[in-house]
């Protein structure tokens, strides 16, 4: 954080929650194989995030916004739902009981997603957040790019964001 502010005016924190923190029991053997519950796991996590926001918030003087996406590995049914994912998915659930935990601290702020896209102000600039699952890829030679680009293009066309960020891949692309 001392170093970015050497770089740009840093005047809040974004830790953003995007998905794929939590298994559920999408798969048979997921019943037997997963170290905790899906729900076990839900409490490790409140504890685990609860944890670091109150470092962030300790350690500096900077308010902190978490964005959030749900992923697809959390969810509570076997096969994906479209308009339902949100109220099927473990992680949603998690981030709205923070989100109440922490409604209370003015420095907190909480932007929880509820469909495929999470869009939110940040310094001047419209960010999208989602999980990014629905982006499909084939090992092509262009490699995500090629379909990052098409989607992107086309959320565009509905609302233009400045910056998307998606972690279901697990990559960075400028």
């Amino acid at each position: 954080l001392e170093f970015s502010r050497h770089l740009a005016p840093v005047g809040e924190i974004v830790l953003a929650l995007l998905g794929d923190l939590i298994s559920g029991y999408i798969h048979e053997e997921l019943l037997e194989n997963n170290q905790l519950s899906p729900t076990e796991t839900c409490l490790l996590l409140r504890e685990l995030i609860h944890s670091g926001i109150e470092f962030l918030l300790r350690e500096t003087k900077l308010p902190i916004l978490i964005p959030t996406s749900h992923g697809n590995h959390g969810r509570t049914v076997q096969k994906p739902r479209v308009s339902t994912s949100y109220a099927n998915s473990y992680e949603w659930m998690l981030y709205q009981v923070m989100a109440r935990d922490w409604s209370k601290d003015h420095r907190v702020r909480w932007a929880v997603g509820q469909g495929l896209l999470n869009t939110v102000l940040i310094q001047g600039r419209r960010v999208r957040f989602q999980h990014g699952d629905v982006i499909r890829y084939s090992g092509g030679v262009g490699g995500i790019t090629i379909p990052v680009n098409k989607a992107i293009a086309q959320w565009d066309k509905a609302e233009r964001a400045d910056l998307t960020v998606f972690g279901h891949y697990h990559q960075f692309l400028a």
